[in-house]
């Protein structure tokens, strides 16, 4: 396991260095001006310079995915429990959420703007919109999941409908809504960066954006891969909770992985 996972690191090393490799040579081949496409060592040199700098920006887009993400967790699990529940809340709400999710969400953050205004809650705001219908689809998909014969004996068993919810069908469920988990994780990044193009003052994104309109493209080389990190570290940090909510599923993969 462990030499498989080397393996894999290795290889993905190996990916970078060929991206970097094919980056620096169609720069050469192509007498690409620094503008268009700057050299890997500039983007390096010029995120430097911004030193401590970064930090602000850093913690804002940080800080704003975060708090987002969780708020669309909380939303995402009480809105799917709510529709699996209640067929007259399903009845209600399923169109109007189908409709906002058909939306394009850079549309909607202008609108956000000018609602609540430029900072944090605004681009909370967007996360949410961005990262809510996710986990809503994976949640109500996982508490539909379970085998009717186990909702019988439970109820045959005169547990409650709580009690249905806590011990059979959320366990249950809990693979489908990490999977729900792991895309909302990836699109409440790209949230904070549509809400710090549009309404902020602050933020890797808003860096992106300022340093585009003074044609400073190393700099927004290297926000963007700024950007790219964190949603890497973020989506893992998904992963590892998922590892450490549901070893006894995790293990039954590797499993039939290895059977595999």
């Amino acid at each position: 396991m462990k030499s498989g996972r080397a393996q894999n690191f290795l290889l993905a090393s190996l990916g970078f260095l060929m991206i970097l490799i094919v980056w620096q040579s169609l720069i050469w081949i192509f007498r690409l001006p620094p503008f268009l496409i700057p050299p890997p060592v500039s983007v390096v040199t010029r995120g430097l310079e911004l030193g401590v700098n970064w930090w602000p920006h850093i913690w804002a887009t940080v800080y704003s995915t975060i708090l987002g993400f969780s708020v669309a967790i909380v939303a995402g699990l009480f809105m799917g429990i709510l529709i699996v529940h209640s067929r007259v809340a399903s009845a209600i709400i399923t169109p109007p959420l189908l409709l906002l999710q058909i939306v394009p969400k850079m549309a909607l953050a202008p609108i956000v703007l000018v609602w609540v205004g430029i900072g944090l809650a605004s681009r909370t705001t967007v996360v949410v919109l961005v990262a809510f219908f996710p986990i809503v689809i994976s949640t109500i998909a996982g508490l539909q999941s379970i085998e009717p014969e186990a909702i019988d004996l439970a109820r045959s068993l005169h547990m409650s409908r709580y009690a249905i919810l806590r011990k059979i069908r959320f366990p249950n469920a809990l693979p489908h809504i990490f999977s729900g988990l792991r895309v909302a994780s990836t699109l409440a990044v790209i949230g904070t960066i549509i809400a710090e193009f549009v309404a902020s003052q602050s933020g890797l994104g808003y860096i992106i954006l300022s340093s585009g309109f003074v044609l400073d493209t190393a700099l927004q080389f290297a926000a963007l891969i700024l950007v790219t990190m964190f949603g890497v570290i973020f989506y893992g940090v998904v992963v590892l909770a998922e590892r450490l909510s549901m070893p006894w599923y995790i293990s039954e993969v590797q499993r039939v992985e290895v059977m595999t």
